[in-house]
């Protein structure tokens, strides 16, 4: 089943522009929020009130809530949320039938590796001591889309990048 997939961007948004943007939706649609956690740090919005006045109008954490409700009482549609605080969410927003499944994409490790190695090169072989912790999902993608058709460059620099990391972590850099 496919569906249209939707970026909204909380930069700008007021609680009546994200309740209007969300209720504007197909049916049947995925709709993803990235950083939901900065709503906090988005700019006022300004909008022209009836009367022609100008205001300054905030996007809130009831505003982002009631448009999420209105997304859950929606035929088909699947919201996704994105955050890189999840401890600095308030737990209205991640209560069970507002989120319905929580995933921590973490740092690639063992098998984790190994599989997604395995997808992009499924015929090059990793030995036990080449799979590599540390490497953050994005991080090993974008080795993959600079080098696609070398799977030892991508090796040798995901090498690289674990252990530079690792030293960063034992000089208190990171």
């Amino acid at each position: 089943m496919e569906k249209d997939l939707y970026v909204l961007s909380l930069t700008g948004m007021s609680d009546r522009s994200i309740e209007k943007a969300i209720d504007e939706l197909d049916e049947d649609s995925v709709l993803l929020v990235e950083d939901i956690d900065s709503y906090r740090a988005t700019n006022f919005r300004k909008e022209i009130t009836g009367n022609g006045i100008e205001s300054q109008q905030p996007l809130t954490l009831s505003g982002i809530l009631n448009a999420i409700d209105g997304v859950a009482d929606s035929d088909g549609r699947i919201l996704i949320m994105t955050s890189n605080h999840i401890d600095a969410l308030d737990p209205a927003l991640l209560r069970p039938g507002r989120v319905d499944l929580t995933m921590c994409l973490d740092y690639l490790a063992g098998d984790a590796f190994r599989d997604a190695f395995a997808r992009f090169f499924p015929d090059f072989e990793l030995s036990e001591m080449e799979a590599r912790d540390g490497l953050t999902p994005a991080e090993f993608q974008n080795l993959v889309v600079r080098h696609k058709n070398d799977p030892k460059t991508v090796l040798a620099l995901a090498t690289k990048r674990v252990d530079s990391t690792f030293h960063r972590k034992r000089a208190g850099q990171l």
